[in-house]
């Protein structure tokens, strides 16, 4: 299994805007990297908290590869098309994982393992699973965020 190193605590001192609404890929495999030449690209898709079921041995994903329930994009991803944000990630603390996922089978297996984690450690979250697409070093991140209960 291809996990995130470990749980973070990321303050996020700036919103992060997402200007475009991506049309959601009809299966788990369907999360792509930005196009190539597209540097600052980003996209973000929102999973309900409800993709895990809590089990006496924490929480566990549903049958099947978790399915997004919206998606966005970054200006950079739509070619500067910058507008009113259809989507921001609001200022304040976040549990934040990163990894590079080699297939959909351990994306899913990675979101799992930071649910069970943060179970684990007692935090206390809130709203949806925001997993962020961003470009580094040329190669795709996958970063696993959910709002940390004030």
């Amino acid at each position: 299994m291809n996990h995130p190193p470990a749980l973070l605590e990321l303050d996020l001192r700036s919103h992060i805007d997402y200007p475009g609404k991506l049309v959601i890929p009809g299966n788990p495999t369907g999360f792509f990297p930005p196009g190539p030449g597209a540097a600052e690209a980003e996209e973000l898709y929102l999973f309900s908290p409800d993709i895990f079921e809590l089990t006496e041995d924490g929480p566990r994903a549903r049958l099947g590869q978790p399915l997004p329930e919206a998606a966005f994009a970054s200006a950079a991803a739509l070619d500067g098309g910058a507008g009113t944000p259809c989507f921001c990630i609001e200022t304040g603390t976040w549990l934040f994982a990163q990894w590079r996922p080699a297939s959909a089978e351990d994306l899913a297996e990675g979101m799992e393992w930071c649910a069970r984690e943060a179970w684990w450690e007692q935090r206390r979250l809130e709203g949806p699973w925001l997993l962020r697409l961003v470009r580094e070093d040329g190669q795709t991140a996958y970063q696993l965020l959910r709002r940390l209960a004030k």
